[in-house]
């Protein structure tokens, strides 16, 4: 009898790990806009600009983000300066987060990997300073792990990753 109840569990097993298997992993996606590329000039400063609501999850995901933006756009060489919004630049970036999924730790604990991923969205557009037509425009989103126990199922993944898919969208 034992032995028929612990064939049963097995199938069980493997569900349990195909669920693990598929949400251990952190990822992000871009989605552009159909908007014409125009290269971004070397050399130029680029004024930014985070926006969303005033939810307490969106006001950290702004927070994070900013610092994140900040250091990038130079270190990765697409502009030399980051001024903050409405400062004298030769581009304008308005990040717009509209979307922001925070798992509780709660909720991760109780429902593991059903508790679903840290995720957070925005829409990005740069612009020439003083031009309405957008240089680059896209949607970005960073998820995080949904596994309870993966090094990645934090709210900071998920601005990691929505980062690294801004600059990615910038590159292009």
């Amino acid at each position: 009898m034992l032995l028929k109840v612990g064939r049963s569990f097995v199938p069980l097993l493997v569900a349990q790990f195909a669920l693990s298997a598929c949400a251990a992993s952190a990822r992000g996606s871009l989605e552009p806009m159909a908007v014409p590329q125009r290269d971004i000039v070397p050399g130029s400063t680029v004024a930014l600009a985070i926006n969303s609501d005033t939810t307490a999850d969106a006001q950290e995901v702004v927070t994070r983000l900013r610092e994140r933006l900040f250091g990038a756009l130079v270190a990765e060489g697409l502009f030399t300066q980051v001024v903050p919004a409405h400062s004298a630049a030769g581009y304008d970036l308005e990040v717009n987060i509209t979307e922001v999924n925070k798992v509780s730790t709660a909720s991760r604990v109780i429902l593991g990997v059903l508790g679903g991923r840290n995720r957070a969205t925005a829409s990005v557009r740069l612009s020439k300073s003083g031009e309405t037509k957008p240089v680059r425009s896209f949607t970005a989103t960073g998820e995080s792990a949904a596994h309870p126990a993966s090094s990645e199922s934090g709210m900071e993944d998920a601005v990691r990753l929505l980062a690294q898919e801004i600059m990615l969208g910038l590159h292009r």
